[in-house]
């Protein structure tokens, strides 16, 4: 068969000078070894001197490539690996300062924040059975709250849950559940959160929806501010950075805050936004993708850096 693949399409190889440097090539290729200095050499110096086949053999031009063409059953094709795409600025240590949690352990091994959103849960319960019981206590199942907090009566809570020292939950706030709420945050009148990481001291105060999300320190959404966790067509969230894109494989995936953000009134943080620390976003806008740190939002078009 490859005698026939030869004379039909690449005569110049059957001379009796390159015969046995093709046939050997060959050999290595079908067990998946594809490369002889010697052959290569002796095959490409052939190429050198005739022009009768056409075919240029470059010093950039595999071997293995070639017979790969002339022949394709005799190699094993295997799958590309893919090269993981990276957005520097979105990487963990990028937008938060991980002392500033209690659930620091769950960003260990991770490369973006949104990583950990399915991990939530099961976190919650783990550390809330390891909490020291002189400051928290249990309340309900998988219910965890610090003595120190205040809590309104008419305050929503569902498990798992864990509300830290000095945090503040205020009168109808509804916390469906897989939240973790740090110190000294506050959680406002009619503000509903669910599987969210608030890091220490952030302020969700008037009447906001945080949703699959992960806020960082002093972060603060202003009133009617919410994240959106859900695309309208259901499909799964893509982060994106003008032209660069890394898929999330998550169909609920909100906002990352990096710690200091600002967000205006009556904002909504589109599914899959990340925006940088110490950056502020105008009221009433809508925002999408990747904002780059330290830099003000007024709309989709007009980013600018602070001037600090």
């Amino acid at each position: 068969m490859i005698y026939d693949v030869v004379n039909a399409s690449i005569r110049p190889l059957l001379n009796p000078d390159l015969t046995a440097s093709w046939e050997k090539r060959t050999d290595l290729c079908g067990r998946g070894k594809h490369y002889d200095r010697r052959v290569h050499g002796k095959i490409r110096e052939f190429y050198q001197k005739t022009d009768r086949c056409g075919i240029e053999f470059k010093k950039s031009i595999c071997p293995a490539r070639f017979f790969l063409i002339m022949q394709p059953h005799i190699i094993k094709k295997g799958k590309r690996k893919e090269k993981r795409k990276t957005m520097k600025k979105c990487e963990i240590h990028q937008l938060y300062n991980l002392e500033e949690t209690i659930a620091a352990d769950i960003f260990k091994g991770v490369t973006y924040p949104w990583e950990v959103l399915p991990k939530i849960k099961d976190f919650i319960v783990e550390l809330g059975n390891t909490l020291d019981v002189s400051v928290y206590e249990k309340r309900g199942e998988n219910i965890w709250v610090a003595k120190s907090a205040k809590v309104a009566e008419r305050a929503f809570l569902n498990g798992p849950l864990i509300i830290d020292e000095g945090a503040e939950v205020r009168h109808c706030a509804f916390i469906r559940g897989n939240a973790i709420v740090g110190k000294n945050c506050v959680v406002g009148n009619s503000t509903e959160l669910k599987n969210v990481i608030l890091f220490n001291s952030v302020q969700v105060p008037h009447y906001n929806y945080v949703g699959d999300s992960i806020l960082g320190h002093k972060s603060h959404m202003g009133a009617g501010s919410i994240t959106s966790n859900v695309k309208s067509d259901k499909t799964l969230v893509v982060v994106k950075d003008g032209k660069e894109e890394i898929k999330t494989g998550l169909k609920k995936f909100g906002a990352m805050l990096g710690d200091y953000v600002e967000v205006g009134c009556n904002s909504v943080l589109n599914p899959g936004t990340v925006i940088g620390a110490h950056t502020n976003v105008y009221p009433l806008s809508m925002v999408r993708g990747v904002v780059a740190d330290h830099s003000i939002y007024k709309n989709r078009n007009e980013v600018v850096q602070k001037n600090e």
